[in-house]
């Protein structure tokens, strides 16, 4: 979430992937149950540590112990990498350096990476806030360095294959501290918050991607979501129409899995005749806004599908982000 870290998270990641959307989720179901996809051999537990813990000495053996076949490495730099426009990529960046590391303990681990790259330098950018957009005119320079990333970390030792562009990029960069380094795509004042420039950075970048390493794996940076059209407004524009803005500019066929974050909040409330409440639908969780939606997983995952159908696209949905 754009409001917080944890220093190591672990997560529940749900894959949808091998079925239709209809075979999915039958509307009388309102209980997911692990594996979602049964015939699936990807294991959808997962977990995120913050940069540079996952070879940490108290973190490497609970990893071991997880059983688990995913790991999410948040952020590869593009900042550190080349902070002035044209300079050549400084591979031995810190987040590159505790990348490489992470890579080798995940790979000992036999964990599948999923890295994201971000943080984009100001001259890229516009402006001195470190979560910000990537202008327009500077997507070719961002694909360059993609491009490069890419052909790097998909080869021995490192064999990376999933890459995600940014992290919760629905959300405007005002919403949060200067120094905050994720997302930042969105604009309030815009019909479709940013979305359609976010898509036309992945119509410049996807291709370079896929020519580095055509099994390579473009991942939708994960959408907070932070409320469906519905919701309460507070002054925050339209963060649900992100997703369509991006497609609206033609990026269907630039992303082969869409990601998203659910947040719903535990806690012990016992209702009439001491049922316990539903708290993934409960207004008091995070997700309470998506409750008339099926809760803030269902129901997200519900209105992505819905938004896709519009443009005749069905990608795997994965909660890349949860706890």
């Amino acid at each position: 979430m754009y409001r917080h870290r944890l220093i190591f998270v672990l997560v529940m990641w749900l894959i949808a992937v091998a079925l239709p959307a209809a075979a999915q989720t039958p509307t009388n179901i309102s209980t997911i149950y692990l594996p979602l996809v049964s015939a699936n051999t990807i294991r959808p537990l997962g977990f995120e540590t913050n940069s540079g813990w996952l070879y940490h000495s108290g973190v490497y053996p609970q990893a071991a112990n997880l059983n688990a076949h995913w790991v999410r490495l948040n952020t590869l730099s593009w900042r550190e990498a080349q902070p002035t426009v044209g300079s050549p990529i400084n591979w031995s960046a810190p987040s590159f350096t505790r990348f490489e590391a992470e890579v080798a303990a995940a790979n000992a681990l036999g964990l599948q990476v999923m890295a994201i790259i971000d943080d984009h330098p100001s001259w890229a950018t516009g402006s001195n806030h470190i979560c910000a957009a990537i202008l327009d005119q500077y997507h070719d320079e961002f694909a360059a360095f993609v491009r490069a990333v890419v052909a790097k970390y998909s080869q021995a030792p490192y064999y990376v294959r999933y890459w995600e562009l940014g992290n919760e990029p629905d959300v405007d960069p005002r919403l949060v501290g200067e120094n905050f380094p994720f997302g930042c795509w969105g604009v309030i004042e815009d019909e479709y918050y940013g979305g359609e420039r976010y898509g036309r950075m992945l119509m410049t970048v996807t291709p370079q991607i896929r020519a580095a390493d055509p099994g390579a794996k473009v991942v939708f940076g994960g959408l907070l979501l932070a409320r469906p059209e519905n919701g309460p407004t507070n002054n925050d524009g339209k963060p649900f129409n992100f997703l369509e803005g991006a497609l609206r500019a033609g990026a269907g066929p630039y992303f082969d899995i869409l990601a998203f974050h659910s947040y719903p909040t535990y806690f012990e409330e016992v209702g009439v005749n001491n049922a316990h409440v539903d708290f993934d639908k409960h207004p008091r969780t995070f997700g309470g806004v998506w409750a008339s939606r099926g809760g803030a997983t269902l129901g997200k995952m519900a209105f992505l599908r819905e938004v896709m159908q519009r443009y005749g696209i069905n990608k795997p949905l994965f909660l890349n982000e949860t706890g």
